[in-house]
């Protein structure tokens, strides 16, 4: 069964945010670093990719109803393990994942990445996409999605 890196990053922050939401007397929200980490995988066709974080200042904003936001810098390196080729990018968001975690909808920059079959697709994914999106995170699939893509491992090749 392919891997689902990407989206099984967004699922670890919003179960971490969830395991240290407050009780629904609470009117403050609990703020919290957002992690992000490193991967790597098969994100293109003809060579392994690394996904890794140069800056986060990211912070999960956790609400007593359980729906969390996500904002604040993440900043990676997507790079090409074969040639070195490394693309900069700032995919600072930010997320917003409903009270029932059923949900994520995002605004900015976002990068997907994932092996074959990630978000329904035959191939691998490597894109970054700026615009909103909401995602249902029990399928991976986007309910609705406005903006621009762009492909990344032309650029990395």
């Amino acid at each position: 069964m392919p891997r689902k890196s990407q989206l099984a990053a967004v699922v670890a922050v919003l179960c971490i945010s969830l395991a240290v939401a407050p009780s629904a007397t609470a009117d403050k929200p609990i703020i919290e670093p957002a992690p992000f980490g490193e991967f790597t995988g098969q994100y293109c066709e003809d060579f392994l990719v690394r996904v890794g974080e140069t800056t986060n200042r990211g912070t999960a904003k956790i609400f007593s109803d359980g729906s969390v936001i996500i904002t604040g810098t993440l900043k990676v390196d997507v790079t090409n393990l074969e040639t070195g080729k490394t693309i900069s990018l700032n995919i600072s968001g930010p997320a917003m994942f409903s009270s029932d975690g059923a949900t994520l909808v995002g605004v900015g920059t976002w990068l997907f990445f994932g092996e074959a079959g990630f978000l329904g697709r035959p191939g691998p994914t490597l894109e970054t996409f700026d615009g909103r999106f909401t995602l249902d995170l029990a399928d991976g699939t986007f309910v609705r999605r406005t903006g621009t893509v762009r492909e990344l491992c032309a650029e990395l090749a």
